[in-house]
């Protein structure tokens, strides 16, 4: 049997991940919720907003708590940038708009406070799995780039 220590060496980045995608998972969907819900702001536009802010927070999260890198310079936040504009703006934004849609198209039966709610909470697993397999790829490849 594997000793807890070292299960959680090995899996302490996704541990850690975890913990920050839910932290920023809550920034991002109550930031979400309050533009789309509560100022009426069109869902697609408050996730941008929403994940735009979200994104700056958490690229400095995931370098230096996740990650555990110090290699948190311009040319890796342009690359974070880029991971996580696809994941922010085209995916999840993606997802938003098929939820809704669906909602109108189907009639499902809930507000659509709800559904909107819904859409975001949809998108942002999607989005969680994208930037998990982005950020390790990109923390990673720095962090072996630099010790060669």
């Amino acid at each position: 049997m594997t000793p807890p220590r070292d299960w959680l060496g090995r899996h302490g980045a996704l541990i850690r991940y975890v913990g920050v995608g839910v932290f920023n998972s809550c920034v991002d969907f109550g930031l979400f919720t309050l533009l789309s819900v509560v100022f009426g702001i069109y869902p697609l536009w408050a996730n941008i907003a929403s994940t735009t802010v979200v994104m700056c927070l958490s690229f400095a999260l995931n370098g230096k708590v996740v990650f555990r890198t110090d290699r948190m310079t311009v040319a890796a936040f342009a690359e974070f940038v880029a991971v996580t504009c696809f994941s922010a703006y085209v995916l999840q934004s993606g997802v938003i708009w098929v939820v809704l849609w669906l909602h109108s198209a189907i009639a499902i039966p809930v507000t659509a406070d709800v559904a909107t709610m819904a859409a975001k909470i949809c998108a942002m697993a999607v989005g969680m799995i994208w930037n998990y397999l982005g950020y390790r790829w990109l923390f990673s490849r720095r962090k072996k780039h630099h010790e060669q």
